[in-house]
């Protein structure tokens, strides 16, 4: 795992933008201590650049991937970020903009596969912190005003659900439990057996839930939680997702796609301006496409 430096940067702007990616961890390794990267990885790299958000949610990242990344200087440039590798398809990454006044005070892997019974992967939770400059005051008022700042939060929890195994339903049980112990423990830090600053519910949830519209892990972020699915309300028609399943033996292929990549947000603390798959990257890059969505702030958050 490793941590870029931290940033100050505009503190006026009230959007915030968020992208997700499951980038196909079979797409860049290390092998033999040498970066092994296709040219499909490479055009994940220019999807990235091409949105530019605020903040970026990869899934399915490894050593590879983060070489990659740090190799290439206008993203390694421009963003820092945390790596945390798992074996095979089970890391993740969170890169925030360098110079846009947010940065990540908090970051853990809540360990699903230990507590729910069927999870394939641990999901990531970020906190971000945007501390705001006292105002410029004249001179002559400066002695006589206290010296205060405000904090603006988002807890943001990133998700590699459990992948289906034959038909979606047989599976969606898994995925609702990995949310629903998330969001119950995204503050415990296993390793101290301690919790950090509990921000009430997550503002945002992304990443790939393995999940279409319909089944028990959405429906619990909207019913319990009260989230939204900013790609529902602004991109409900596109697929994320494709895979040829192939069919007789391999005589027949059979090209599926799924809209299994979403970003869920607390209507309470923002607004979903815009939220889509981001186009021109259904083939030569990932099997899953990018989705990016762009919020304005609603309320402040502080700690407690």
């Amino acid at each position: 795992m490793s941590q870029g430096g931290q940033q100050q940067g505009d503190f006026s702007s009230k959007s915030f933008s968020l992208l997700t990616y499951n980038v196909n961890f079979s797409i860049c390794k290390i092998r033999n201590g040498q970066l092994k990267a296709r040219s499909s990885a490479c055009k994940v790299l220019q999807a990235l650049k091409e949105v530019l958000p605020d903040a970026i949610a990869l899934q399915e990242t490894n050593e590879g991937w983060e070489a990659l990344w740090s190799g290439d200087d206008f993203l390694s440039g421009s963003y820092q970020g945390v790596w945390h590798h798992r074996g095979a398809a089970g890391g993740q990454a969170f890169l925030l903009k360098k110079e846009n006044g947010w940065q990540i005070t908090d970051h853990r892997m809540v360990n699903t596969r230990r507590h729910v019974e069927g999870s394939w992967f641990e999901q990531l939770t970020v906190l971000l912190t945007r501390t705001a400059p006292p105002p410029v005051v004249s001179s002559e008022k400066q002695n006589s005003l206290p010296h205060s700042t405000s904090d603006t939060q988002i807890r943001i929890v990133c998700v590699h659900l459990r992948p289906p195994k034959g038909w979606m339903a047989a599976t969606s049980q898994t995925r609702a439990d990995e949310l629903e112990y998330t969001l119950q423990n995204w503050n415990v830090d296993e390793t101290q057996g301690t919790e950090s600053t509990d921000m009430g519910r997550p503002a945002l949830v992304c990443g790939d839930f393995n999940e279409c519209e319909g089944y028990k892990a959405l429906a619990l972020l909207q019913s319990k939680y009260g989230l939204r699915n900013g790609l529902a309300e602004h991109d409900p028609q596109k697929e994320t997702m494709s895979v040829d399943v192939p069919l007789l033996w391999g005589l027949f292929t059979w090209h599926r796609t799924f809209r299994l990549d979403h970003i869920f947000y607390s209507p309470l603390q923002l607004s979903c301006d815009e939220c889509r798959v981001v186009r021109g990257y259904e083939e030569g890059a990932s099997d899953h496409q990018p989705v990016v969505g762009v919020f304005t702030l609603n309320q402040i958050s502080s700690p407690t």
